[in-house]
């Protein structure tokens, strides 16, 4: 590639030369009152082939442009095959804040051992349990120093940024159309639930994600999650379907449940946040 073709191009705030893009994020810009981007890879078979200096030289203009355009924080995902770009990224204030493993399986419930219910009253999740389950998913993830967010990290986000989020976040899936959030009563008390989404298609067929799981420490150990899974998938109304189960890399006995029920591992991805420089 020649010197040219590394030149930053700005339209209505997308930043972009033939290796790299930053696109605005308008939905996180909007609710934490900060300006976010997110950096895509466009060109990684290129990259591949260039010298270590015109890389870091075409990442440092990216992100001067970034800091220019007042880019509060820029987010960058790499997918594990990417991971010798990491010291490039690195050398430009990229810190990691978040990890992701995913596995798609395909799924045909017929084929399924069966799974007893959980006991209790399984119910679909309303307005009238909000708050129980804001008080679940603070006790089990934003009070839980075991579990690792991007949102909980202290450098970019407050306490008070992080229950939000996952406040906003719960809210946004009662009433979903697309969404199958159940909740779990023992004599009326809520002590679990689990949230699936269809996000889409795969191979032709629907795909289902799953989003939030909690379950109150009381009730642990007994097979809680796998038997609300059971549940859901008869909710569902297809019998054969793609199962998206993503969670963080230091989610390890999560992890290991999804390779002894032999879901299919799909990918490994790291984030990485960079704030915008002092100097800008």
């Amino acid at each position: 590639m020649q010197p040219d073709d590394f030149k930053t191009t700005i339209q209505n705030g997308v930043i972009k030369n033939t290796l790299f893009t930053i696109q605005p994020k308008p939905w996180d810009s909007e609710f934490f009152s900060r300006k976010f981007g997110v950096l895509h890879i466009d060109r990684f078979d290129a990259l591949n082939q260039m010298p270590d200096a015109q890389i870091a030289g075409a990442i440092s203009r990216l992100t001067a442009a970034a800091d220019d355009n007042q880019y509060d924080i820029t987010e960058l995902t790499i997918d594990i095959n990417q991971m010798p770009l990491i010291p490039f990224f690195e050398e430009a204030g990229f810190r990691l804040v978040d990890s992701r493993i995913t596995f798609i399986t395909l799924i045909n419930r017929n084929e399924l051992p069966p799974e007893p219910l959980p006991p209790g009253t399984i119910e679909y999740a309303s307005w009238s349990d909000f708050e129980a389950i804001v008080a679940l998913t603070n006790e089990s993830f934003v009070d839980n120093n075991h579990f690792v967010s991007r949102f909980k990290n202290r450098r970019v986000f407050s306490e008070e940024d992080t229950r939000k989020y996952y406040k906003t976040w719960i809210a946004n899936h009662i009433d979903d159309p697309e969404t199958y959030f159940i909740v779990v009563k023992d004599g009326g008390v809520l002590f679990a639930y689990y949230i699936y989404k269809k996000t889409g298609s795969l191979e032709e067929k629907p795909v289902y994600k799953a989003i939030l799981t909690a379950v109150a420490p009381a009730y642990r150990g007994g097979r809680f999650h796998m038997r609300m899974q059971a549940y859901l998938f008869q909710q569902f109304p297809e019998d054969i379907f793609f199962l998206d189960n993503t969670s963080q890399l230091t989610n390890i006995p999560t992890i290991k449940s999804y390779i002894r029920s032999q879901k299919q591992l799909s990918s490994i991805a790291l984030t990485f946040y960079r704030e915008k420089s002092s100097n800008a």
